[in-house]
């Protein structure tokens, strides 16, 4: 397992333990019938979550990995074949039947996620007071991707989408988001996509601002974003998916 969880392919493995690939495949993917929650989570669920989905591949079509994580533990993982509200209700559903399973009154405060309706809609199908939080860092690498166009103005951009994040209130963050606002309405003119970006952001400053009322809660998705890079080069070593979706799915569940 430690050789895996370094990407050490099957073979070296059967050069040092011995019997062939397709064994040690099999004993991987046999850890994916457990319970996440139940093999990891000792005494309680995390309260506050954080949520997104990893694209792949099987069998050259595109899947959905819908990954929940929470006080630096992966607590599901599921495949969805479509990225439509149903598909991701039924992959995140599992983490809800686990979660449920180990604790029957188990609900989650708050989850950060990264705007994408379908998700969110999935997320409030299962879990109805669940408080959503917008990923800030996802906001702004939109503006990023957009804004290294304006070269030397991009710098200010920058600073004052950070200055806005950074803000020690409610009121102080609400007020800065008007500010960057009209900023941006002045000054970004030039380029109307990174503007439109900009005004997005602001216009969503109320949800971003919900972590303000719960503090704990996660502002950006970097819980999440850890242990998905991870699995990315996992999928990647093992040249993505080539069987059943069911294998497929032990396997990231593994």
């Amino acid at each position: 397992l430690l050789l895996r969880k370094y990407k050490v392919p099957y073979e070296v493995i059967v050069e040092i333990f011995g019997k062939d690939a397709m064994h040690w495949e099999r004993m991987e993917e046999h850890l994916g019938f457990f319970s996440i929650i139940g093999t990891t989570v000792k005494k309680e669920i995390p309260k506050h979550i954080a949520s997104d989905e990893k694209i792949s591949f099987a069998v050259g079509e595109e899947i959905y990995i819908a990954m929940t994580a929470g006080n630096e533990c992966v607590l599901g993982a599921e495949i969805s074949i479509t990225e439509d509200t149903l598909g991701l209700e039924r992959a995140y559903g599992v983490f809800k039947e686990e979660s449920l399973n180990f604790d029957p009154d188990y609900e989650p405060i708050s989850a950060n996620l990264d705007g994408w309706k379908a998700t969110n809609l999935a997320w409030k199908n299962l879990f109805p007071t669940l408080q959503v939080v917008l990923c800030f860092l996802h906001a702004y690498l939109k503006i990023r991707d957009l804004g290294k166009s304006l070269k030397d103005k991009f710098n200010d951009v920058s600073k004052r989408v950070w200055e806005l994040y950074y803000q020690e209130s409610k009121e102080l963050f609400m007020q800065k988001a008007v500010e960057l606002s009209i900023w941006a309405s002045l000054n970004l003119s030039d380029n109307q996509k990174v503007n439109a970006k900009v005004q997005d952001l602001c216009a969503k400053a109320k949800l971003f601002a919900v972590t303000y009322d719960i503090p704990i809660a996660y502002r950006t998705s970097n819980q999440i974003d850890r242990p998905m890079n991870s699995l990315d080069r996992y999928c990647f070593q093992i040249q993505y998916f080539h069987g059943s979706i069911n294998s497929a799915n032990l396997k990231v569940r593994a």
